[in-house]
């Protein structure tokens, strides 16, 4: 389980760094991405379809992920072979329900890299390091479509590596933990060989509306991951917290506290 969240988080660092380069880095549209710039993004909803294969063996994953509120709060249902997990994560706590169960389970993170606080800071300071990515504004074009912007990154192998390297250095940034540290080994020898993404923004306010991002990820040609993750809702979950009955319900989980 732990293996595949470590994939998961991997392909949305993907997704997200070609989102804010591509945002930045268009030079005969210097003006439409500056203004895009001054909107960061502080919560968002996100689907992401998974299909990974791991020595010849497929799983489909399907995964919902919210981001908001202040502490930073996440909300996320996974499923896998007919298997559901939701899970609430805020601060310190993480409360988890499996199947069609109600209940509730609560444990302390003991791992600051998966906080929700922790990933959405890690989203942040990536922006600011990734932004001067010059092979993947290079193959970033930007149309008007109505009342919109259409930002658009063509799947292109310069800007795929360009990609997989600012993931690894993004990653690189997690701090040392055992999760980062089997993350960054990952990242070390993943590749993207495919790739194309599309932002849509409002050419009045220059907010972001909607990111698609399509993929496929291989790690030394063991695991090889295609997914398609779709970001909207952007800054619409200013106040996302823990409902009070998960909060006030959960029971206990002391043995995983302990790891």
């Amino acid at each position: 389980m732990r293996f595949k969240k470590v994939i998961a988080a991997i392909a949305l660092a993907a997704g997200l760094t070609a989102t804010v380069t591509a945002c930045s880095q268009k030079p005969s549209n210097e003006e439409v991405i500056k203004q895009v710039n001054k909107h960061k993004i502080q919560s968002f909803h996100m689907t992401q379809d998974m299909t990974t294969e791991v020595n010849g063996q497929k799983q489909a994953i399907k995964q919902e992920i919210t981001f908001g509120g202040n502490p930073m709060t996440a909300k996320a249902t996974s499923s896998a072979a007919g298997q559901e997990v939701k899970m609430w994560t805020s601060g310190t706590n993480q409360y988890i329900s499996a199947g069609d169960a109600d209940t509730w389970y609560k444990t302390k993170i003991t791992d600051p890299t998966q906080s929700a606080d922790k990933i959405a800071k890690s989203m942040k300071n990536s922006n600011n390091i990734l932004a001067a990515n010059k092979e993947i504004a290079k193959n970033a074009s930007i149309k008007e479509d109505g009342d919109n912007y259409v930002i658009t990154v063509k799947n292109n192998k310069d800007t795929n590596d360009a990609i997989s390297k600012s993931v690894y250095e993004a990653i690189t940034k997690m701090g040392n933990t055992n999760q980062a540290d089997q993350a960054k080994e990952i990242a070390k020898q993943m590749k993207i060989k495919k790739f194309t993404f599309t932002e849509t923004v409002d050419k009045k306010t220059y907010k972001v509306k909607k990111l698609t991002s399509k993929g496929t990820i291989s790690v030394e040609g063991v695991i090889t991951m295609n997914f398609k993750q779709v970001m909207d809702h952007i800054n619409g979950y200013p106040h996302l917290k823990v409902p009070a009955d998960v909060e006030n319900n959960a029971k206990l989980l002391k043995s995983l506290n302990k790891k």
